[in-house]
């Protein structure tokens, strides 16, 4: 960031990197997610975005019984012990009956989740995004369902704004 469409080697400018992660919940819609490159990609990134569209599709008609996740394959972000947790918790919870969890197998073109990307990077090919509004406005405006992209930053800020005054220490 910024993202120019020419190669980022002619302009002096320092680019800050951004990452992008999605999600598509089949009928229900589509979301982007960005965060800058001082987020470690992770368990943490993949948790946070899960549970904020999980939190999201739960007050816009409901969770279904069985949660179906469909995620790419590194261990490092996807394949570990924090995202099992994760997904444990929510059944233990009954926030879902079941959870039935796939990982992409590797070089998958053809899934719904590429297409958006590929649609995401062919916006980008033809359009400068100075700011991280600009980069909003292309994604939101390369795919459909139209995504609800979020900073992540911003959504980890408020989660934790609304999680600050329910929390006590107990000893």
């Amino acid at each position: 960031m910024p993202h120019f469409t020419r190669n980022s080697s002619q302009t002096e400018t320092p680019l800050l990197k951004t990452h992008i992660t999605g999600v598509l919940a089949h009928g229900r819609g589509a979301w982007a997610f960005m965060w800058p490159d001082r987020f470690v990609q992770g368990p943490n990134v993949t948790i946070q975005v899960l549970h904020t569209v999980l939190c999201e599709l739960s007050q816009s008609g409901g969770l279904p019984p069985t949660l179906y996740v469909q995620l790419d394959n590194p261990t490092s972000e996807n394949k570990n012990k924090f995202v099992m947790t994760y997904l444990a918790f929510l059944v233990h919870h009954r926030v879902f009956e079941k959870i039935r969890l796939s990982f992409l197998p590797v070089g998958h073109t053809h899934e719904n989740i590429d297409q958006m990307f590929s649609r995401f990077a062919a916006k980008l090919r033809l359009n400068d995004a100075v700011t991280y509004d600009d980069m909003i406005a292309l994604i939101t405006a390369s795919f459909s369902p139209t995504p609800v992209v979020s900073e992540l930053k911003k959504v980890m800020k408020h989660n934790t704004n609304t999680l600050r005054h329910n929390t006590h220490t107990h000893t």
